[in-house]
């Protein structure tokens, strides 16, 4: 649900308005621009498969589990992935691999 609030954050924060909740919500427009900027970066097979993973709101010990790796291995390819996508969390990880159309099981 966070990656949901952090995409459609208009829609929400008029939601939040008009129940009459104040809200505190903001993202800097650098850090805005860059999440929902489509990018075209070369990664790895097991890269993308993590992607997968992770904008679906996984973490790491779920994604070793579900790809059948240990958790040592996950955090590699996260390392790898933050660099290649500029992103710093799992939470921005996630927006990029939506926005990037990673949110479909790879081939």
């Amino acid at each position: 649900m966070w990656v949901f609030i952090l995409i459609d954050k208009q829609r929400w924060v008029q939601q939040l308005s008009m129940a009459n909740v104040p809200c505190y919500f903001t993202l800097s427009s650098t850090i805005t621009e860059h999440l929902f900027m489509q990018e075209k970066t070369e990664l790895t097979k097991r890269e993308r498969e993590i992607l997968y993973y992770v904008a679906l709101g996984y973490q790491r010990k779920r994604i070793a589990t579900a790809m059948q790796v240990s958790v040592n291995t996950v955090g590699t390819h996260l390392t790898h992935l933050h660099k290649a996508t500029k992103t710093h969390s799992m939470s921005e990880l996630a927006i990029w691999a939506i926005n990037n159309g990673y949110n479909k099981k790879p081939q």
